[in-house]
């Protein structure tokens, strides 16, 4: 009898591998490999810059506490797509756990494969879920789900843009809807969001948010009603005399602390070449 020497297509593939424009990237970090579809919401360096603003929020004993293993750290990713800040946040903190939690089903299925892909799926933990649901459920479900009060670290990259105020999409088109999804508010609004970060953080607990700087304002008033405080806040410019793009805002959860407006992020220089901060952030971890 002849061996079948046909290459087993893992499991974690079966769903996705004929997903119109799926790749694999290489994230150049810790060996860690991410699965995107070209037509969909794609990672940027906002993320990249998201990531590394929350590791930043993590100080040092607290980090050497992690890295020997003698405390853990929960992390939520709140509208996940396909688990970018997941996948990376797994390298950036030793020891650290969590849930991500994504609505639309191809950005699930690709956070399923890449968990599962890169060994990350017994540490981190995909939820397919309505977070405007979850936000406004009697807290029942979040208890079954063991959300309330559990985490330690939100690191949010919520919808840029309110319902109709973004670009114009069609809908209609699967990928489009998961774009719309991903920087529209159209299943989700920036209060339940913040209702539900608010509902899984821990007392003292931090939030790490990426956001348009028109919303700022907004943000702090709404992050405010949840008592989640502002402390720390940072501009991103993408050069030194340009205007800012977006912002990265660090809230405590119920704790208030002294404010800081951190250094401004600048993502190039004269020379149009990534600063020193930035390239940084792309070198292997």
């Amino acid at each position: 009898m002849t061996p079948d020497r046909r290459e087993q297509v893992p499991e974690y593939m079966k769903k996705i591998k004929d997903y119109p424009g799926l790749r694999l990237e290489n994230l150049e970090r810790a060996g860690l490999l991410y699965f995107q579809l070209e037509d969909s919401f794609r990672y940027g360096n906002e993320q990249i810059f998201l990531v590394n603003f929350a590791k930043s929020l993590i100080n040092k004993a607290e980090m050497k506490s992690l890295e020997n293993g003698k405390s853990q750290l929960n992390i939520l990713d709140p509208g996940a797509g396909a688990g970018i800040l997941t996948v990376l946040s797994s390298a950036h903190f030793p020891n650290s756990q969590g849930v991500a939690i994504e609505l639309m089903e191809r950005p699930y299925e690709l956070l399923k494969a890449n968990l599962k892909m890169n060994n990350l799926d017994k540490r981190f933990q995909a939820v397919r879920a309505d977070i405007q649901a979850l936000a406004n459920s009697d807290s029942t479900e979040l208890v079954e789900l063991n959300y309330q009060e559990q985490f330690d670290l939100a690191i949010c990259n919520p919808p840029y843009f309110k319902q109709n105020s973004g670009p114009s999409r069609d809908l209609s088109i699967t990928s489009e809807l998961e774009v719309s999804a991903a920087r529209d508010e159209i299943f989700l609004t920036l209060d339940d969001y913040m209702k539900f970060v608010s509902k899984s953080l821990k007392y003292s607990g931090k939030m790490a948010l990426l956001h348009r700087p028109e919303r700022l304002v907004e943000t702090i008033n709404i992050a405010s009603k949840y008592q989640l405080y502002p402390y720390y806040l940072r501009a991103v410019l993408p050069k030194h005399d340009a205007k800012v793009k977006v912002f990265l805002l660090a809230l405590s959860k119920g704790k208030k602390r002294s404010f800081e407006w951190g250094k401004d992020l600048v993502i190039y220089n004269k020379a149009g070449d990534y600063t020193d901060e930035v390239a940084a952030y792309y070198s292997e971890v």
